[in-house]
């Protein structure tokens, strides 16, 4: 038997148990923090899914690539998804949500890039972001996450 204690995560339980669905995608991390209290209240353990991994672009024997694999950690498989838009090697990336932003490189013939392109996960889709003041390679990305939603950090080296 399960009882509503404070009438406001319950909702979130009921939905778990019915829909396989805990509907937090819109609650900031202190009420994460209580939803998790409150699923532990009644012996639900909630594990995070496991994250999805990707190979972006690079070389195949010289060559630039636009293609994109993602390894699926539950299947245990690789899988070709949508492919860039344009060839490139030594870029930055990072990723923050289910957006991964890709910026930088080397183009076809060694050329250095500007542009970037943004992959998002839930649609499978690229679209172009916003261009460099220049054109880099050899650059590192990385998000940094500091309680400050959709706030990344591209390093470059």
């Amino acid at each position: 038997m399960f009882i509503d204690r404070d009438g406001r995560y319950f909702q979130h339980v009921l939905s778990y148990l019915r829909d396989d669905d805990v509907g937090a995608e819109d609650l900031g991390v202190a009420a994460l923090r209580q939803l998790k209290r409150e699923f532990a209240y009644y012996g639900i353990e909630l594990q995070a899914p496991q994250a999805t991994a990707y190979v972006l672009g690079g070389e195949v024997r010289e060559d630039k690539v636009s293609c994109v694999y993602a390894y699926n950690p539950s299947d245990d498989a690789w899988s070709e998804v949508a492919s860039m838009q344009k060839p490139r090697s030594k870029f930055g990336a990072a990723s923050v949500g289910d957006l991964m932003y890709v910026v930088g490189g080397a183009g076809t013939g060694g050329r250095k890039l500007s542009s970037m392109e943004v992959y998002d996960a839930q649609t499978r889709t690229w679209s172009v972001g916003v261009p460099l003041p220049a054109a880099r390679y050899l650059v590192c990305g990385a998000a940094v996450l500091m309680n400050i939603p959709e706030c990344f950090v591209l390093v470059y080296i």
